[in-house]
């Protein structure tokens, strides 16, 4: 009898189901937290003359927002959201047909508002909260 009483203590225990709320607990726990991309600056173009086709990508995913002009020092507010620990890439829309030019990736680190993305010939500044 006490065999089976360890038995399924451990059981219980490896399941969470001794304390209520605890397999919710940690699942909660293990989502990222989502935070919002507030602001987008050009300070340098990919284009030059002219303005680029901005738009955000999700690595390997969707894209958030865009495509949209920027010129240099032309600032937007996507207000996108994004969770901890997601790549995302600013990109140059050159439109149908044409190669799209990747200026950067970043990773969404909790604790960091602000990221400076060059590439191509291009300089941008993110800034999430």
């Amino acid at each position: 009898m006490r065999t089976t009483t360890r038995v399924g203590l451990a059981a219980g225990m490896a399941l969470g189901c001794l304390v209520p709320g605890a397999a919710m607990a940690a699942t909660e726990a293990e989502t990222p937290a989502a935070r919002t991309i507030t602001k987008i600056t050009c300070f340098n173009t990919q284009d030059w003359p002219g303005a680029d086709e901005t738009f955000i990508r999700v690595t390997g995913g969707a894209n958030l927002w865009g495509p949209t002009s920027m010129s240099e020092n032309d600032s937007k507010n996507p207000n996108v959201r994004v969770h901890d620990g997601t790549t995302i890439g600013i990109w140059d829309d050159d439109g149908p047909g044409g190669l799209d030019d990747l200026i950067g990736r970043v990773t969404v680190r909790s604790g960091k508002h602000s990221y400076d993305i060059q590439g191509n010939g291009a300089s941008y500044g993110l800034y999430i909260r």
